[in-house]
């Protein structure tokens, strides 16, 4: 099932534990990373890195940065790459940035402006925000969020409209 409202496991004394939801609700705006061990619903605005279990963006919400959970669920807008097992972009969302996925589902409706990469395990070590290229970037390139100096933002021009880089095919 794809959402539940909580899902038991059982801990080392044989008790049921519960996994809580984290909103963030419409009129918040948060930056910096963001973590969360259950799923994490993001109504308002969130600038920075974020990372949960399941993470559902909805109609409003709107993330500016990386975001990488098993699970992403977008029906609002994010700029920046999305790196989950399973991606599913529902009608109304707006991705401006590049997804590394496992499986991945666009309904109608929905816009993806950036590459899918298709990885066995998109969340791993092997990822494009770490390994040996991120180190070969030019030193004027280390103030950056960790998301624009990933390789796959190499060889990206800054566009003015937006924070992200736009890619210029050769």
């Amino acid at each position: 099932m794809l959402f539940r409202r909580s899902r038991r496991a059982a801990n080392d004394d044989g008790e049921a534990v519960v996994s809580q939801t984290t909103v963030i609700g419409r009129d918040s705006h948060l930056e910096g990373i963001i973590s969360a061990a259950g799923t994490l619903r993001i109504e308002g605005t969130v600038r920075g890195t974020v990372t949960a279990k399941v993470c559902v963006i909805d109609e409003d919400g709107l993330v500016e940065g990386e975001v990488s959970a098993d699970e992403i669920v977008v029906r609002g807008r994010v700029v920046g790459p999305l790196r989950a097992y399973h991606v599913h972009l529902q009608n109304g969302a707006q991705v401006d940035g590049d997804v590394m996925n496992e499986t991945i589902a666009i309904d109608s409706g929905a816009a993806l402006n950036g590459a899918v990469r298709q990885s066995d395990d998109p969340l791993g070590a092997g990822s494009p925000a770490s390994g040996a290229r991120e180190t070969a970037e030019a030193p004027d390139r280390q103030g950056e969020p960790a998301y624009l100096r990933s390789p796959l933002w190499n060889g990206a021009d800054d566009d003015g409209r937006r924070p992200l880089r736009a890619l210029r095919l050769r």
